[in-house]
Order: C-alpha cells, then structure tokens, then sequence
C-alpha cells in the first residue's frame, strides 16, 4: 500500500457514517398525522399546544408549548415577547410537563423539583392561560399568530401559480388536496410549468399535526435548485435544523473499511470525485465535463458538492469491477439555519416571501456572482441577501447549468403539507 493510500486511510477509518438526506416518498414511522383542522375539534393536546403572551413584572413574556404525544409537553419561556415580536434572543427557560385531566404541571427542564407554572383552561370554553406563581407570578393567554403577508394579492404583471384548483394545469401532475377549509396544492412533488430566472415570490403553506418525532418535512427548490426548507421545528432553538432552514452544502464521508474491502483506491476515489458539475449519463454511468473543478484536499474526506445520484455513480476497483460509490461513502446535508426560528405551530398558515437574484457568469461559463436571496417569514426576515453558492441534492437542476432557468419545486417527503395562494413577479 501507497504512504499516500496509508495516510488516507488512516484518516478516512473512524469517520462517522451520516445518513442520507431523506429520498422523496419517504415512508414515516406509525403516529398521529392530521392534515385537516376539522378532525382536531376535540383533541386536548392540540387544544393546549401553541403560544402564551402576558407580561411579568409589567415585562412582556412569551411561551411556546410544544406537544409530544400522549399528553406530554415542551414550554419554552421567552423574555420580551415571542420570537419575531419582542423577544430578547437570551435563551428561554425550559420546563415539562404531563396533562393530568385537563390541566399540566410544568416542572423547570434544569431543576425538576421547581414548578414553573401550570396550564389550564382560562375563563372562556375555549381560552387557555400559563399561570406562573410566586414572585413572578404572571398569567399568559393563549394567542393565535397570522402573518402580516398571509393572503397577500398578486400585484399587477405577477405570474400566479396557484390561487385554487383552477391553477392545477400550471404545474406538472399537480395534487389538489381536498379538505374541510378547502382545497389547496398539495406537496407532491410538483413543478411550476413555467420556469424563471431572477424573481420575487410569495407562497403559503400548512404543516399537519404530528405531535412528537418526527415532525412534518417539505421543502421548496428555487430554480429547481435551492432548496428552502419547510419543517414543523415550532419551538426549537435557532442552531437546530428548523424551519427555513437553507440547504446548501453536502458533506460526503468514506467509509475505510468498505473501501478496503471493495478494492478501491481511496486518491482514485477522490480524484474521480473532483469533477462534479454537468454530469451526464452514457451507458448507466456518469461522466462529467471539467469545465469547473472542485478543490480537493487528499487529507479530507468532506467536499463541497456531489453528483446528483450516487446510485448511478460507479469507479473501477483493481480487479477491474464496476463498484458504486454509494457503496462505501455517505452524504449529509448542510443547512444553514436562519437568524430566529419564525416557525408557527402545526396547522397555522404560514407565508414565504422571497427575493431571489438568479447567479451571474462570465463569457467562458465561469460563475461570477453567486445566486442570493433575501427571506421573510411570517413577516420576519430570516436571511438578508444570503449567498446560495451550491446547488440542493434532490432538485431537478442539481447539475445544470447556471444560465438555465428553473422551475418552482415542491417537495414530498411522505407528509401531507399543503400550499395555497402562490405567486412570482419577474425581475
């Protein structure tokens, strides 16, 4: 064996093998799954889930519970207000608790011998109130968010994509979702028959119920390329993988012992790996031009993108076989997660509003300026003229060209998220 070879495998054993970004019609594990408001009239943990707003100490404070099944809870305690509407950005106070008949005891997550207040319901049938005693005792009631942008009309010259089910001929086998407030566009896996560049865009959606993990998962691909998340994370802190978080980068990771095994030679590997951009298919194998290269370390088992399809991505081993990469390497996919977790809970409507500059190249089809959007959601602006450097796994145009246009894509990870009143203005 090579110093070379040595030295990557040494490097390369012992490197975690990370999953594999979820693959379109996932199967999900046996839970509760409610697509339909209607259906929840009567459901005690849907009832007391949600946020709290009051004041202590003439303060603003805010809450979030968050359910996990079977009658047990998550509260967050935000000072200043809720995230998005006066919160501080200091880490909120965490606590439990177990519904109990109708009322739950939230014990503090860090010391749970402390109580930190208790959920019941308030003075109206419907009304349901935090009450925090002691010293700081305060009493917040249950609040119900909208966007400021929700139901939002389409300005003048906009291209509208979807406003009922008389705008389903606009997307490609598109699936109308037929429920109890009314029909929306279901997250199929569609795309926009109509492709665009540089555009504003305006989109509303609907994650189900799903108390507990794992919780709903889209995502929406601009261009067919960039994938912005759309995940029910209510509640969860900002450095999680949340709701509008951007997928931008992979990470790609050897498994040493299966190379050994398969006979392949790790800086052949790697080598092969550097072209990556405009693959094409020959014969049920890829080939990529060289017009552009990734920078390779041979130290390094992490890169910057990969091919589209690892399934149909082979190398030739020493005796001479056909071995698949996705045989002895795994990716994972980066997200970068945006300034405050805007995320309302399950079955709110929730917007998107995006200002997307298509990527920019030079005579020679060199990029020059990377693609960058500036994202609102429910109002807030959760990334301000972001670089989108690399394309998202899962899109159609994952190794496409940058001049191409794109069209607007759905995800469908096997849960029943749904959109409604979608529009785009081209810049």
């Amino acid at each position: 064996m090579s110093r070379l070879l040595a030295g990557l495998l040494a490097v390369i054993v012992g490197c975690p093998v990370v999953a594999q970004e979820p693959k379109e019609n996932k199967e999900k594990p046996p839970g509760v799954v409610v697509s339909d408001p209607a259906k929840l009239a009567g459901d005690l943990d849907f009832a007391i889930q949600g946020e709290y707003l009051g004041k202590r100490d003439g303060d603003p404070l805010g809450a979030q519970v968050i359910a996990l099944g079977e009658g047990k809870f998550e509260v967050k305690l935000f000072a200043g207000g809720l995230p998005g509407a006066g919160w501080d950005g200091k880490p909120p106070v965490a606590g439990k608790g177990v519904l109990d008949r109708n009322r739950v005891v939230v014990k503090s997550a860090g010391k749970p011998e402390e109580t930190l207040g208790v959920l019941e319901a308030g003075a109206g049938p419907k009304n349901r109130v935090f009450t925090i005693a002691g010293k700081e005792a305060a009493v917040l009631g249950k609040v119900e968010r909208k966007s400021p942008a929700l139901g939002e009309k389409p300005p003048k010259g906009a291209v509208v994509l979807f406003s009922g089910p008389a705008d389903a001929d606009k997307w490609d086998k598109a699936v109308i979702a037929d429920l109890s407030d009314g029909k929306f566009l279901a997250a199929s896996g569609v795309r926009s028959k109509q492709k665009f560049q540089s555009f504003r865009l305006h989109l509303e959606y609907r994650t189900p119920w799903m108390p507990g993990q794992p919780r709903a998962s889209s995502g929406v691909f601009l261009q067919d390329r960039y994938k912005l998340q759309v995940l029910d994370n209510f509640g969860l802190k900002s450095e999680d993988k949340e709701q509008g978080a951007i997928c931008e980068e992979c990470e790609i990771t050897f498994n040493g012992d299966a190379l050994i095994k398969k006979d392949v030679s790790a800086a052949k590997a790697i080598e092969n790996l550097d072209l990556l951009v405009g693959g094409t298919y020959e014969q049920g194998f890829i080939r990529f031009n060289q017009t552009q290269k990734i920078a390779v370390q041979a130290s390094s088992p992490k890169f910057r993108q990969l091919p589209a399809d690892l399934e149909n991505l082979f190398i030739k081993n020493g005796r001479g076989e056909m071995v698949a990469y996705s045989s002895f390497m795994k990716i994972e996919m980066k997200q970068y997660a945006p300034k405050v977790n805007m995320c309302y809970p399950p079955l709110a409507w929730q917007t998107y509003d995006i200002d997307f500059t298509a990527a920019e190249l030079d005579s020679e089809g060199l990029k020059t300026k990377s693609a960058k959007a500036t994202i609102k959601q429910n109002g807030v602006v959760i990334y301000d003229g972001h670089e989108l450097k690399w394309n998202s796994p899962g899109g159609g145009n994952f190794n496409k060209y940058l001049t191409e246009s794109g069209s607007l894509y759905l995800q469908y990870l096997g849960d029943p998220v749904v959109f409604n009143n979608i529009w785009a203005v081209v810049k």
